[in-house]
């Protein structure tokens, strides 16, 4: 249960981030504005991208750099697919370049993102596990 909750929210993170930066990079005049059919496709690639990670990770992988280019391969090819087979913006190196940044940028932003909050939990989880050894070391 704990990784398909972690799923969703990784899932709301990178909606939520390519979101900005779409609007930042529209705002820029590089893409249109956004309307209620990109968000939903913004969504839908987010999704999409979580789920050719998660396939990634049923490698038998350990080096940890691998399995970093490994999701940013999946993360260029959900992008490359909906561009070339589903038309969701140009197939030309104007719109692929600036949609490959918000790609990167999106995928950092969510590592940095999980990585601090794993950190944290497992801060938390070890000053449990003190507390409880304290507790132990006190009663003998």
């Amino acid at each position: 249960m704990h990784r398909s909750i972690q799923s969703i929210v990784i899932i709301c993170i990178a909606f939520t981030c390519s979101s900005l930066l779409y609007i930042l990079f529209s705002s820029l005049k590089v893409f249109p504005e956004m309307t209620n059919g990109m968000l939903l496709s913004l969504f839908l690639l987010s999704s999409a991208m979580m789920a050719l990670i998660h396939c990634t990770h049923l490698l038998p992988i350990d080096n940890i750099w691998i399995v970093y280019l490994l999701e940013l391969m999946a993360v260029y090819s959900v992008l490359l697919a909906s561009s070339y087979f589903l038309q969701l913006f140009p197939f030309s190196l104007a719109y692929i370049l600036p949609t490959f940044i918000i790609g990167l940028l999106t995928y950092v932003l969510v590592v940095i993102i999980t990585f601090l909050h794993e950190t944290s939990h497992a801060k938390e989880i070890n000053a449990v596990i003190e507390r409880r050894n304290e507790a132990i070391s006190y009663d003998k």
